[in-house]
């Protein structure tokens, strides 16, 4: 990649801007060594951890790095042999372990949408030993622990008492009678490492001693009495003992260092990118930037694309990176562009008024290039971009004031760079092209330029003024036109970019805004020459008509998109139907299960109780008896016959309107609902809402059957159950569940039940007294999968309290 376009399209802003989102020095050393690559498996793959990074943000997650510092000049001071790291170097070591450690547990078991992420977080090194080595000898603020080594440890004991031996020494002097009349201050200091009082000058025969210093204005002196010598040598020596243990675990931690050295530069390499990463992420999310495509072939295709510089969102980090002077000037509402260049149609040249766009459509293409290129989400929808080798651009007024070239010579300099270093896929971006000379011969050799890039195959994007490349672009085959929007009305330009249409200056129309005389623009106009005004009209209309043609895609995008809405909102809502089907059949599946599992306990139970007492023939004939009886209690429901006579709509009656609270029968699932909503032909939606056993369906018009008028005033339907049963003898209200264990509570709870069901009882209590809780809340659980369960509490103080449940029920 040729890096001389870099602060041509303002890619070096955009590093800087960058940089305010980074978290660490690494980051921030890493942003700015940022750079735009070539190879397509390292752009894809930084592309692809920063959309992982995105989306694990959009989940809720967020990365802290802010504690990271660089290590690697630590690491190689453990290089040389006798060098040793110091206590907050080991502890910035111990923190970036400790940082890597938190990311790596947070991706190690990551969905696989987040692999990429996974698999970097997995390269972070295991460094537990150094880790734990630092934080058993250092404090958090930097102190050795007592316990860093068993010599330590007797060395500060033994400091401790000689340290409290001369204090107390001293004490007794401070307070000897007489004291207060030659003390400066009652007060123990230190001067040169040793423990002194200061005495007033006068008074310094006072106390016997040797005179460690003087005060600056002389008026006081420091006395270390001679009582406390011997202490004080002591203590110095201990504390020279001490700087030696020191030095020793500084040197051992050191070693350890040095052992993981690799390791280490691995971490600080991975923490760095993932602060990089985590830049790039709050970057783009900031300016809903999204990774754009790559192609294999030659596609450049740009949708609503905005320049970062201009996006308002932006202004707080642009201020922050100190660029707010050398970008105030382009600030302006953002508009995009949308473009598309191919292998077949690979130049575009964009005419229009000045101050209407063209530079900053030019500066826009490539600098989202530059940041795609550098693994950057870039603020377009749905992009396609080759991986080019090269981007060229020739944009604004950078004549070399030391060669003394004009613009037109270092403007020609620059496009015979270009054409000595072509290389493909390449784009091409030029300002003005043919600009700085004599129109017709500028025209000419602009003719000359695009003809040459657009047989080389590069992507070309030029600006110009000159009819004639117009003309030119227009009729050459893979060559075409764009315009930037100019409104007439309002004389002002909108900065959109309009491809295939050439554009117009608009000269007069900007003059006459301006106020220049209605005379000197008509004598204008007759100097233009009748056949250049005709172009200018054909052009005009190109662009009406093509304006016209853009409104039309617009307003069909829109209906697609929101028929595409539609679409999706109607399957969510089948799809919802279709899961609460499957719970009612599963609801009504459990229930059968549930009681042929109680038939079956219960015939078990018959044999175990008759066993010995019948022979094998008397015992099967019992058996049987005992099982019709079972089946007589189970009075099933005709699975297919409603509540009463169903008069089922056909035809055109199938666009019958429903009213809210009306009845309907929903033949699938032979079960009766009560409509939520009135509906009636005309509605968008065929899908009506209707409440079946408490749950609302979204179900088909034509999958409703109506009842007939006589018998909406007959029967009330009854459908909440598909069975019924003749239940014999009393059910007491209430279940005492005390010292039972939870599966013994559990199945006496669930018969109980059904009981007070088949008995009628709307209300029942369930006792199961407090003790851990553990009995309550498995009874709680089993309650809420009941279906004829319509509400439950814990009793109030006088019911029982927590000792009690209430159950209601629906029967």
């Amino acid at each position: 990649m040729n890096w001389d376009v870099i602060e041509t399209l303002e890619f070096d802003k955009i590093k800087k801007i960058l940089r305010t989102f980074t978290s660490s020095p690494l980051g921030v050393e890493l942003s700015e060594q940022l750079q735009p690559v070539t190879d397509a498996s390292r752009i894809e793959d930084e592309l692809g951890l920063t959309s992982e990074l995105m989306t694990y943000y959009h989940s809720g997650g967020s990365l802290e790095l802010s504690e990271c510092a660089p290590i690697k000049h630590s690491l190689e001071k453990c290089r040389i042999e006798g060098t040793v790291i110091g206590i907050q170097e080991l502890l910035q070591i111990q923190r970036d372990i400790k940082v890597g450690k938190r990311i790596k547990e947070k991706f190690e078991e990551a969905p696989s949408h987040l692999g990429r992420l996974r698999k970097l977080a997995k390269g972070i090194p295991s460094l537990a030993g150094i880790d734990k080595a630092i934080a058993d000898s250092i404090s958090p603020e930097g102190e050795l622990y007592d316990s860093a080594s068993p010599q330590l440890r007797q060395i500060r004991n033994r400091l401790k008492l000689l340290q409290r031996r001369l204090r107390t020494t001293l004490e007794k002097i401070l307070h000897s009678p007489g004291s207060r009349r030659w003390l400066q201050e009652p007060i123990i200091t230190q001067r040169h490492g040793r423990y002194v009082i200061p005495l007033k000058a006068e008074f310094k025969g006072a106390i016997p001693g040797i005179i460690q210093d003087r005060s600056t204005s002389g008026s006081s002196i420091f006395i270390e009495p001679l009582a406390t010598v011997e202490l004080n040598n002591e203590i110095t020596e201990l504390q020279i003992e001490e700087r030696r243990e020191v030095l020793k675990i500084l040197t051992r931690l050191t070693g350890l260092v040095r052992q993981q050295e690799e390791a280490l530069v691995q971490l600080e390499d991975i923490l760095a990118h993932f602060d990089l990463l985590n830049a790039k992420t709050l970057f783009s999310l900031r300016v809903d930037a999204q990774p754009p495509k790559f192609s294999d072939g030659n596609l450049l295709e740009l949708h609503e694309a905005r320049h970062p510089l201009l996006d308002k969102r932006l202004w707080d980090r642009i201020v922050e990176a100190e660029l707010a002077d050398e970008v105030r000037h382009q600030q302006q509402d953002v508009v995009p562009i949308s473009l598309r260049l191919t292998m077949q149609n690979n130049t575009l040249v964009i005419t229009g008024p000045n101050t209407g766009g063209k530079t900053v459509t030019l500066k826009t293409v490539g600098l989202l290039s530059l940041m795609a290129h550098a693994g950057m989400p870039i603020p377009a929808k749905d992009t396609t971009l080759p991986v080019f080798q090269a981007i060229y651009a020739d944009i604004g007024d950078q004549q070399n004031l030391i060669q003394n070239l004009s613009t037109f010579s270092s403007h020609l300099l620059r496009i015979r760079e270009m054409m000595n270093g072509l290389k493909l896929p390449s784009l091409v971006l030029i300002d003005e092209i043919g600009a700085g000379t004599d129109p017709s011969e500028g025209a000419a050799l602009g003719m000359a330029l695009l003809d040459y890039f657009h047989h080389q195959g590069s992507l070309n994007l030029v600006t110009t003024h000159h009819n004639a490349l117009k003309t030119f672009a227009f009729l050459k085959p893979g060559m075409s036109n764009g315009c930037m929007e100019f409104d007439e009305k309002t004389l002002k330009p909108t900065y959109r970019l309009i491809q295939g249409v050439p554009g117009r200056s608009n000269a007069f129309r900007i003059a006459e805004g301006l106020g220049l005389p209605a005379k000197i623009l008509r004598e204008a106009e007759g100097f233009l020459g009748e056949e250049e005004f005709k172009v200018e009209e054909f052009i005009r209309r190109m662009e009406e008509e093509l304006k016209g043609l853009e409104q039309e895609r617009r307003e069909l995008k829109e209906a697609k998109r929101n028929a595409s809405e539609e679409a999706q909102g109607r399957l969510e809502k089948l799809n919802e139907a279709i899961a609460t089907y499957e719970e009612i059949i599963a609801q009504q599946k459990r229930e059968w299960k549930g009681l042929m599992k109680r038939m079956k306990e219960e015939a078990d139970h018959l044999i175990q109780s008759l066993k010995g007492k019948a022979s094998e023939e008397e015992l099967r004939r019992l058996v049987q008896q005992r099982l019709s009886r079972l089946t007589r209690e189970l009075t099933p429901m005709p699975p297919k016959q409603p509540p009463y006579p169903i008069r089922v709509k056909r035809g055109k009656e199938e666009d019958s309107p429903l009213k809210r609270g009306e009845r309907v029968h929903i033949a699938s699932l032979n079960q009766v609902g009560v409509m939520e909503e009135d509906w009636h032909k005309g509605m968008r939606s065929s899908l009506v809402t209707v409440a079946v056993r408490g749950k609302k369906l979204k179900i088909l018009r034509q999958a409703l059957e109506l009842f007939s008028e006589e018998e909406k005033k007959g029967r009330e339907p009854a459908v909440r159950q598909a069975y019924s049963f003749k239940k014999k003898g009393r059910v007491a209200p209430e279940l005492n569940l005390i010292g039972c264990s939870v599966e013994e509570a559990l199945s006496r709870t669930d018969k109980f039940l059904d009981d007070a069901l088949l008995a009628k009882l709307t209300t029942v209590r369930v006792i199961h007294g407090v003790g851990s809780g553990k009995l309550r809340r498995a009874i709680s659980k089993l309650l809420e999968e009941q279906p004829y369960v319509t509400d439950f509490r814990s009793g109030l103080p006088e019911e029982g309290g927590l000792g009690v449940t209430i159950v209601t029920l629906d029967v």
